[in-house]
C-alpha cells in the first residue's frame, strides 16, 4: 500500500470540507453551514454593542501538540462608544484559537458585538462585527436600533 493509504485519508477529508486550514465555521443550531446572523438578530442576541479599540492582548493555555501552541487568547480592549447595551471602558474579550475565533488587532477600531460568559466578553466570528472602516453601515442599522448613541 506504501502511501496510498495517507493520501486517500487526506482526499476524503478535504472531500467531505474537514481541511484543516478552514478559518471560520459558521454553523446553526440545525448544523447548516452558512450562518450569518442579521444586524436585528444579533443586537437582540449581544450583552451590548460597543466601538473599541484592542490595546493588549495576552496567550493563555500553552498547547505544544497544536501548531500555534496556544488555545485561548483574551484583549483588553478600550471602549470608546456603547452603542446599545452596557459596557465598561476597559473590558476583557476572550478568543479560543479554533474556527470560531474573532481575531482582533492591536489598537484597530473595531465595531464589536459581544456576547458574554461570566466577567469576560466574546465576539461572534459569523457575526456583524468587524473594523469599523468597514461596517459603517452596520453601524448605521445599530443606530437606528438604540434610542441614542452614548459616548
Amino acid at each position: 500500500m506504501g502511501n496510498s493509504f495517507p493520501a486517500a485519508v487526506a482526499a476524503s477529508l478535504l472531500t467531505a470540507g474537514l481541511s484543516g486550514s478552514a478559518i471560520g465555521v459558521c454553523v446553526d443550531a440545525l448544523g447548516n453551514s452558512g450562518r450569518h446572523p442579521t444586524v436585528n438578530r444579533e443586537v437582540a442576541d449581544s450583552a451590548a454593542v460597543v466601538i473599541a479599540v484592542p490595546e493588549k492582548c495576552t496567550n493563555l493555555n500553552k498547547d505544544v501538540s497544536d501548531p500555534n501552541e496556544w488555545t485561548t487568547r483574551i484583549c483588553s480592549v478600550r471602549v470608546s462608544s456603547v452603542v446599545i447595551g452596557d459596557a465598561k471602558a476597559l473590558i476583557e474579550v476572550r478568543s479560543e484559537y479554533d474556527s470560531g475565533s474573532f481575531w482582533l488587532d492591536l489598537e484597530k477600531t473595531y465595531l464589536l458585538f459581544l456576547g458574554r460568559n461570566n466577567r469576560r466578553y466574546f465576539v461572534d466570528n459569523c457575526g456583524n462585527s468587524g473594523l469599523l472602516a468597514a461596517r459603517e453601515s452596520v453601524l448605521k442599522d445599530v443606530a437606528s436600533l438604540a434610542p441614542a448613541v452614548r459616548p
